[in-house]
């Protein structure tokens, strides 16, 4: 591999830090620059697997990719600030407060392995190779394999998930155990548990736009994650303390909503393409997806998920 996508590559698994307030230009900066380096990945990379770089017109298409995710990025950014702020001016610092935010660890805590953590490491690069080596058929029967297995992991994750809250709410938040804020904690784990489906599902979708370079709708999904949280927060939180509901649940509504915003936003793009895969529903699909492309994906997550837990861990 040459030097520059090396580069590119590593760039690209840099993940910005957690924002508040204080490093706004910084981390949206960041976020900047791993989108740029993402685009590098996509369309730079690619063409020294076989084909010539086309000049000045392929120059100005790569900055123009690069410039639209920078400042989809950068939106995205901004808005998580804002939902941060508007979360910490209307629910303050109390324990409901922590319930959630170890409700909502939980399935950030799982994206690393399903959505643009390992599997997105993973399988990123053997689309790519399979699109450029092996043509677009059999790339469209890939993608349709990869997601027959990924939907079936991902609905056995989520049953699993949801029965097991309570384990997964006392080995990440011990000190909630007991009172209200721990049954709250449990409740909304359940919740949004499912939001690991979903956001696993535009993973795979963001990794078959991009390498198709469609850069615009995969950059702006994360932005309304925080128009969902910020909605919720500003309009149904209210509603559910009128009805003598504890508002903070109004933020696990809009997690899950902004999980299906992001996934549907996305299949029209593919549908347009040509690109929507057909999960396979039978037991011989499932058996036939695993043998051709699910187990591949696998066998490359492995390393990806060492990688994962080191900077976990780090």
């Amino acid at each position: 591999m040459h030097h520059g996508g090396v580069f590119a590559l590593c760039w690209c698994n840099v993940a910005p830090t957690k924002r508040f307030g204080v490093t706004v230009v910084g981390v949206a900066g960041l976020g900047a620059l791993r989108g740029f380096c993402e685009i590098l990945c996509i369309c730079w990379w690619p063409q020294h697997l076989g084909r010539v770089a086309r000049g000045y017109t392929a120059r100005v298409s790569l900055l123009k990719s690069a410039s639209t995710v920078s400042l989809l990025t950068l939106a995205s950014r901004v808005t998580g600030l804002v939902r941060d702020l508007i979360m910490a001016s209307m629910f303050g610092a109390n324990a409901l407060t922590d319930a959630f935010n170890v409700a909502f660890r939980i399935p950030n805590l799982f994206r690393r392995l399903f959505a643009e953590g390992a599997f997105s490491q993973a399988f990123v690069p053997v689309l790519a190779t399979t699109k450029t080596q092996e043509g677009e058929e059999r790339t469209r029967a890939l993608i349709g394999n990869v997601a027959t297995v990924l939907f079936w992991v991902l609905l056995l994750t989520c049953v699993v998930g949801v029965a097991g809250a309570p384990v997964l709410v006392w080995l990440l938040a011990s000190g909630l155990n007991g009172g209200h804020a721990h049954e709250a904690a449990v409740w909304m784990t359940r919740w949004m548990f499912p939001y690991i489906g979903f956001m696993s599902m535009v993973a795979l979708c963001a990794g078959v736009l991009n390498t198709w370079r469609k850069f615009a709708v995969p950059a702006a999904t994360p932005v309304l994650l925080n128009i969902c949280m910020i909605a919720a927060a500003l309009l149904l939180a209210p509603w559910l303390e009128r009805q003598g509901v504890e508002p903070i649940y109004a933020m696990a509504a809009g997690v899950m909503l902004g999980g299906v915003l992001q996934l549907g936003v996305q299949l029209p793009a593919l549908k347009k393409l040509g690109l929507l895969p057909r999960i396979g529903m039978s037991p011989a699909a499932v058996q036939a997806a695993w043998n051709d492309g699910g187990r591949r994906i696998l066998s490359l997550m492995a390393p990806a998920l060492l990688g994962v837990g080191w900077r976990r861990s780090a």
